[in-house]
């Protein structure tokens, strides 16, 4: 991800990389999407050779089981029930956009910031649509889980 500012295409004003509105009010995006678009080409060309390459093989059934497990997947975290009670506890946990949007800390490196939008969208993709849409801030998120157990008890 990049470190430089970016230009506000509105006002011109120079805003951080971190940062999803300019002080002008423009909504920037968010810096993983602005990352991910200039990515998108290349990532198109190595699906394209994939496909091409599992046409070649006659794999081209298998990839495209592959793809959609790939579209069902969801991700998990495992952790201790004492680390999910702190998370999940109303007022226990102030996450990483709550303290950048507070002050209590400034964004990560580029790459380590990039690394936690990343994950968090993951995680929590309604946080990302419904709380940070634009004029929103994203100044707080109900974390809500469904917790299941396997028989070991993790």
């Amino acid at each position: 991800m990049p470190t430089h500012p970016i230009k506000c295409p509105d006002c011109g004003d120079s805003a951080g990389y971190w940062q999803v509105q300019c002080r002008c009010g423009h909504f920037l995006g968010f810096p993983n999407r602005r990352e991910a678009d200039g990515e998108r080409a290349e990532l198109e060309k190595r699906h394209s050779a994939a496909l091409t390459d599992s046409q070649r093989r006659g794999l081209e059934p298998l990839l495209a089981k592959l793809e959609a497990l790939a579209d069902q997947s969801w991700p998990v975290i495992a952790m201790s029930f004492a680390a999910c009670d702190d998370i999940m506890r109303s007022g226990k946990y102030r996450n990483y956009d709550q303290r950048i949007a507070s002050g209590e800390r400034d964004p990560a490196s580029a790459q380590d910031h990039s690394d936690r939008k990343m994950v968090g969208a993951r995680l929590f993709p309604m946080y990302i649509t419904t709380f940070t849409t634009p004029p929103c801030h994203p100044t707080a998120v109900d974390f809500q889980a469904t917790a299941r157990l396997r028989y070991d008890g993790t």
